[in-house]
């Protein structure tokens, strides 16, 4: 299957909110206080966000790729939250945060990844 012009730049961008949390928790365990909290959290937010879309009836209509995108979204911020508690933290706004904008980056790159190869316009 080839893709259109459009098709290419919504999997680029798919793969670009798939790399930000890889690269954003590299920075902070390679930074200088060596903080692997956030590596921890963004693995747990994808292996959330990758069961919840497991577990979902895979369809390609827009409607239903938003309610998986969603679950997604749910499953890998709770992850994300649980993992960062029993790792110490106790910020909570910090903690809901950072598993927010970590779930949110696997959820957009999972539905913009089946919007990129779909039929949908």
């Amino acid at each position: 299957m080839t893709r259109s012009a459009r098709r290419w730049v919504v999997w680029v961008s798919s793969i670009l909110f798939a790399g930000a949390p890889i690269v954003v928790s590299l920075i902070a365990a390679l930074g200088r206080r060596h903080d692997l909290r956030w590596l921890w959290m963004a693995l747990a937010s994808l292996l959330g966000a990758i069961a919840a879309r497991a577990l979902a009836k895979p369809r390609r209509e827009p409607g239903a790729v938003i309610a998986v995108s969603a679950l997604a979204f749910v499953v890998g911020a709770i992850a994300a939250a649980l993992v960062a508690r029993l790792l110490g933290a106790r910020a909570v706004f910090g903690i809901w945060a950072v598993a927010t904008v970590l779930s949110f980056c696997w959820a957009a790159s999972f539905a913009l990844a089946t919007f990129s190869r779909s039929r949908v316009p």
